[in-house]
């Protein structure tokens, strides 16, 4: 209320109006992010048996109790009941009191995914430590424990303008208290409290669908057309618009939050589609900051000319909201596969031997063959040769395996050679580099 009336009734007295707002109307209203969580899923170890062979095909599906429609996945590991994942996942936040929950699941070929239990951990722990490194919890369902889970996880949140009211008026009288309140709550012209105070090349994007114009050749063609819309960045899909029928000024005011972990090579791609006869009308490229730059402009426009229509225009809002990020974790979040580059060290590595290892041969009348593989970051990187026929292999081997990071994690894995089908595995263990 006094946000409301206080402008116009207390000292100073003003009321703003956004003209420009009035005359164009308002984008979509949609949600803003707190920030960002960014969870490395390492693995998982000790899953119980899922199938007729005695395994799983896990993966992991990370969401929050608040907003489960939102949620990020890792890929699925097949045949086995110790996945090592290490993947990088993001997912926006948008409560502070929200719980992160990680689901891990058993990927079924026919039928629903089998649940085998989940991991909760609250906001409130990430809001007081927010980067966590080498956590292990137990994955339960119900009461009961059906192996252990092993991430880091790390939230940034957006970087935002913090607003503070005067406690004088213009003449250096004090404010009563509802006044105060007043001014604290208003943002004077041209101001908006979530504007960034710093800037930075990561952050979130609000992308904007809202309408176009002119899209026919002709004035007789315009009750023909049947347009829908998506927008991508980066090859993403973002937002699709649902089929306008019998217009070529279709409106949409869609809108969509988005991360974007390097904003200079961020690439906006809009198509409008004729769905009568699947014809592309028209599309708009344009990298980001050109964008972020055309709409802070002197005319403040966010219309842009289609490329492959003659007076077609699209209407798209962008706003950028900063998040602090170390440049590296942001280039690890990046579009595509990295080259890791040269090696910041070597880790030498000794395999002595095995004692008691499991029999996989057993039915052919045979011992296991075994020999070890050193994975990291789902790679191999270094493997033994396999001991014929034996459940105690003696190997005495020294591998040496290069290193590109310090918390990076080796997975030392024990396999069953086998000539035609494919190696079975006998046992596994985790080392990290830092330890």
């Amino acid at each position: 209320m006094h946000s409301t009336l206080g402008p116009m009734f207390y000292a100073p007295n003003r009321f703003t109006i956004d003209v420009e707002q009035l005359i164009s109307g308002a984008v979509a209203n949609i949600p803003s992010a707190k920030g960002v969580l960014i969870v490395h899923m390492h693995s998982a170890r000790g899953l119980p048996k899922m199938d007729t062979f005695g395994k799983a095909d896990p993966y992991v599906k990370i969401t929050t109790i608040k907003h489960p429609e939102l949620e990020a996945r890792t890929k699925r590991i097949e045949k086995t009941l110790s996945p090592s994942w290490d993947e990088k996942l993001r997912l926006l936040i948008y409560s502070k009191t929200d719980t992160i929950q990680m689901e891990v699941y058993d990927w079924n070929n026919v039928g629903k995914d089998d649940k085998i239990g989940f991991v909760t951990y609250p906001m409130q722990k990430l809001l007081e430590e927010p980067e966590v490194e080498g956590v292990t919890m137990p994955i339960m369902m119900g009461e009961t424990e059906r192996g252990h889970l092993t991430f880091d996880m790390s939230y940034f949140p957006v970087s935002v303008r913090t607003t503070h009211a005067a406690a004088v008026d213009a003449q250096g009288n004090p404010l009563d208290p509802s006044a105060e309140a007043a001014m604290a709550s208003e943002v004077a012209p041209g101001e908006n409290p979530d504007e960034p105070d710093v800037d930075s090349n990561t952050g979130l994007l609000r992308l904007f669908l809202r309408s176009a114009s002119n899209l026919a050749t002709s004035p007789s063609l315009a009750r023909k057309l049947c347009v829908r819309a998506e927008a991508r960045i980066n090859g993403d899909l973002i937002i699709e618009g649902s089929e306008i029928k019998h217009t070529d000024t279709p409106s949409w005011e869609l809108g969509k939050e988005h991360f974007v972990p390097d904003r200079e090579c961020a690439m906006i791609h809009v198509r409008l589609i004729d769905t009568s006869n699947d014809r592309i009308i028209g599309t708009l490229k344009i990298k980001l900051e050109d964008a972020l730059a055309h709409q802070a402009g002197e005319s403040g426009s966010d219309w842009y000319p289609l490329a492959g229509s003659a007076k077609g225009q699209v209407r798209v809002n962008v706003k950028w909201r900063p998040i602090m990020m170390d440049p590296d974790v942001a280039n690890s979040l990046g579009q595509g596969k990295r080259l890791p580059g040269p090696p910041i060290g070597f880790v030498k590595l000794t395999c002595h031997e095995g004692r008691g290892l499991k029999n996989v041969e057993a039915a052919s009348g045979r011992k296991s063959d075994p020999y070890m593989a050193v994975m990291v970051r789902n790679e191999v990187r270094g493997k033994t040769r396999y001991i014929a026929n034996t459940l105690d292999p003696v190997w005495n081997e020294t591998l040496f395996i290069p290193v590109h990071r310090v918390n990076d994690t080796l997975a030392l894995e024990c396999f069953d050679w086998n000539r035609v089908e494919r190696d079975k595995p006998l046992g596994d263990a985790l080392l990290k580099v830092s330890r």
